[in-house]
């Protein structure tokens, strides 16, 4: 197993994620900002920039890796490099994905505990991870790599309840 980012000779990987999320019924993959009207050279020079903070739109400045095992993506996450006002309130410094048929194997543990040593190369001491609520898997993933549960907050614009964790590093 690595933990890479996207690359050109990734297409047919990614292709293949993407399809384990839509036959799972799942249309968003938290951590994956790919659009489908990109080609794949398009996603990955995107990620790219975005990594080197160009590009942004708006965003912050973000790191996307993905986590592989014999050509095959099991899982991602995307590291944002700084918090504005909303990513305090949904979102965080991390946000991962599991492809549905991988899920409950520790993946997700795995590449949060990368991202964590992410942090800590940008010179950050602590993150913030987030998360429904309900999302069991999610939440004992969260507080078994160090976080703790800061609150529950209503996301009035997302009209849904946002757990709020802080990972220190």
């Amino acid at each position: 197993m690595e933990i890479v980012s996207l690359e050109l000779d990734h297409k047919a990987a990614i292709e293949d994620y993407v399809a384990d999320f839509a036959s799972a019924g799942e249309s968003v993959i938290p951590g994956y900002f790919g659009d489908s009207s990109w080609s794949h050279a398009q996603t990955v020079e995107k990620l790219r920039a975005w990594s080197r903070g160009e590009d942004l739109a708006g965003w912050v400045p973000n790191t996307t890796r993905f986590l592989f095992a014999d050509s095959r993506i099991l899982g991602n996450f995307n590291f944002r490099h700084e918090l504005t006002d909303e990513l305090l309130h949904h979102g965080g410094n991390c946000g991962y994905s599991v492809r549905p048929s991988e899920r409950r194997k520790g993946y997700a543990t795995l590449m949060l505990n990368h991202a964590k040593n992410f942090g800590r190369r940008l010179g950050l001491e602590r993150m913030l991870v987030t998360c429904d609520p309900n999302n069991v898997g999610s939440s004992r993933t969260i507080e078994n790599s160090g976080g703790v549960l800061q609150d529950v907050i209503f996301h009035e614009e997302l009209n849904i309840q946002v757990a709020r964790f802080w990972i220190e590093l």
